[in-house]
């Protein structure tokens, strides 16, 4: 029984440092440490959750790099926003490496990549205190 709870906790340990790396960089976008700056409108917002206890939402609409023109804008997907923003909201956003990598830039934005840094490293430090 010890061996499967070893085995178990490591496994989550692995789950949960992956999450925390990709839950850092996409901190790091929100910071506005590296990616593209510019601005996203959103087009519509859908709610894709089955249970009306839980919303999750994923939003379409243009992402336009600052000091390009509406031309220059690209059609972004955003999956699991956590908020359903209005149809014609704008909010300063960073592009990552790939297209459909986009961050909410400012305040807002980096509060919401911190709670999940947060969680995941408070998981690590709950599974290491089990270890020892």
């Amino acid at each position: 029984m010890r061996v499967f709870g070893w085995v178990c906790g490591g496994i989550l340990a692995l789950v949960a440092a992956f999450w925390c790396v990709s839950a850092t960089a996409d901190l790091a976008l929100s910071a506005g440490d590296y990616g593209t700056p510019g601005t996203y409108q959103v087009e519509t917002c859908n709610d894709t959750s089955n249970t009306r206890k839980n919303s999750d939402y994923d939003c379409y609409g243009d992402f336009t790099p600052d000091g390009g023109t509406a031309g220059d804008a690209v059609y972004v997907h955003l999956k699991d926003t956590g908020h359903d923003y209005p149809d014609g909201t704008e909010f300063d956003a960073q592009q990552g490496i790939e297209p459909e990598t986009l961050q909410r830039v400012g305040f807002w934005g980096i509060v919401g990549e911190l709670w999940q840094v947060s969680a995941r490293v408070a998981v690590l430090a709950g599974l290491g205190y089990q270890a020892i």
